[in-house]
């Protein structure tokens, strides 16, 4: 995936950018949280360079609108489920956390009382 986001986005793989993109796509459910965010750097580069023209009376020829409503209901599940992700994520300190603070916290009793 890195050498995808590396490759430069030209005329030349713009014939390829719907069968990235709908790898991509594919890879934004299965993939690791580092995984995804290069996911979603090929996309966004790539919709920003193939994207339709400005012109209202051309037509629009971008090979990759049809990824848009996909990525977008991507988007909308990851907010849906932003309330749950914090609470797990923030709800609970891992175990090396809590013991970490209460070394903390007898080491500022040690110096405090002795």
């Amino acid at each position: 995936m890195e050498v995808l986001n590396r490759l430069p986005n030209n005329d030349h793989l713009k014939p390829y950018s719907p069968e990235i993109m709908q790898e991509v796509m594919k890879l934004l459910d299965i993939e690791n949280e580092e995984n995804v965010l290069v996911c979603l750097r090929i996309i966004i580069e790539l919709h920003k360079t193939y994207r339709a023209p400005a012109d209202r009376n051309a037509p629009p020829v971008s090979p990759l609108e049809k990824y848009v409503e996909p990525f977008l209901e991507f988007v909308i599940k990851i907010y849906d489920n932003l309330q749950n992700t914090v609470a797990t994520t923030f709800d609970k300190p891992p175990k090396v956390l809590i013991h970490y603070y209460q070394f903390l916290m007898n080491i500022i009793f040690l110096l405090t009382f002795h």
